[in-house]
């Protein structure tokens, strides 16, 4: 799912898992499945699956807004990040849950947080630089930073370009790329990029309601 080299087999069994849920948008599984990683985690700590533990806390907050998973995602990336300090995806999921923070309002300090953000996302591609994931956090980021700050969606377009140019079948880049183009008032463009993110995962709602808001 994340394209890391050097895993063990059991991790990548729980990386496999957590893409079916992922491409399923399953939340009774994802459920089970953080049950089952907190088991582990409590014999045995690793970065990675404190990692894969955070991403998946907030895959389920898109669906019930719950602000603890956010508060708890962001405590579980700190494990991760002490564990080893050197794991880049780490980075990248910690300016994820800041900017999923932002977004939800329930974080005050927002221009403090905002180069929080960006700090995470520059330490992660320092050590990830040929990576999918940091590129479509930065465009995501850069998406809805005002353009006099280096925002909008001319910027975010470059990122999320690069972000496939590492993993050319990554749903989420096509549909964020749907949107930018939206954004520009290329409506047939946009409308190309989210079906072909909806082509690869069939129950992305998201890119649904995107296409949804463009096409009705």
């Amino acid at each position: 799912m994340f394209d890391y080299n050097d895993l063990s087999e059991d991790i990548i069994k729980f990386e496999n898992e957590l893409d079916i849920i992922f491409n399923e948008e399953n939340i009774e599984k994802a459920n089970n499945f953080i049950a089952k990683l907190n088991e582990t985690l409590k014999k045995s700590p690793n970065y990675y699956l404190y990692f894969l533990l955070s991403y998946t806390q907030c895959f389920l907050y898109h669906f019930t807004l719950d602000k603890e998973l956010l508060k708890s995602s962001e405590k579980i990336i700190e494990a991760s990040i002490k564990l080893n300090n050197k794991f880049g995806l780490s980075y990248i999921q910690y300016a994820n849950i800041l900017g999923l923070q932002i977004s939800s309002g329930s974080n005050i300090f927002i221009p403090i947080v905002g180069m929080k953000l960006d700090s995470l996302i520059n330490k992660g591609i320092r050590f990830i630089p040929n990576h999918f994931f940091p590129y479509l956090q930065r465009g995501i980021s850069t998406l809805f930073k005002p353009e006099m700050f280096n925002g909008g969606a001319t910027n975010a377009i470059i990122d999320f370009e690069k972000s496939l140019s590492y993993k050319n079948n990554n749903p989420e880049a096509y549909a964020w790329l749907g949107i930018c183009f939206s954004k520009q008032g290329k409506k047939e463009l946009a409308i190309d990029y989210l079906k072909k993110a909806i082509s690869l995962k069939n129950s992305f709602k998201f890119a649904q309601e995107e296409l949804a808001k463009i096409t009705t």
